[in-house]
């Protein structure tokens, strides 16, 4: 495991197989600082958390 920054919050990646962890109350974090972003990463986690907002 490899731990990435993603917008200045660290989450832990798995070099092999791409696969991403977060740990407890980092996907809030991250939908906090992505809000109203155009980027395709922050996207994908407002996607995953079930926020629909484009």
């Amino acid at each position: 495991m490899e731990r990435v920054k993603v917008d200045e919050v660290e989450i832990d990646k798995c070099p092999k197989c791409g696969g991403v962890w977060l740990d407890p109350g980092e996907l809030e974090l991250l939908l906090k600082r992505a809000k109203g972003s155009k980027n395709g990463l922050m996207r994908f986690f407002y996607h995953l958390a079930g926020h629909y907002e484009e």
